[in-house]
């Protein structure tokens, strides 16, 4: 089976992180020397090369927008909003 499209899901609130998610979208917290959005992305273009990426935001969409435009693509990113 090939796989040619991934949805990684980055719209929740985080709230069971608050204080921590309150300006920061949970998808954008640290991890190590990363964040858990860019380890998923770094990841799926490691097991799925060239396969497309669509990313599912929602709270705080805006930084989460802006942390894949700073992102060195290999592949295309989708944004998916519920607005």
């Amino acid at each position: 089976m090939k796989i040619d499209s991934i949805l990684l899901l980055a719209a929740g609130k985080g709230t069971r992180l608050k204080p921590y998610t309150d300006k920061c979208p949970k998808s954008l917290l640290p991890l190590g020397n990363t964040n858990i959005l860019r380890n998923l992305i770094m990841q799926s273009q490691n097991y799925f090369p060239g396969v497309e990426i669509f990313i599912n935001a929602s709270y705080l969409a805006e930084k989460i927008i802006e942390e894949i435009s700073n992102f060195p693509l290999k592949n295309r990113f989708y944004i998916v909003t519920g607005k």
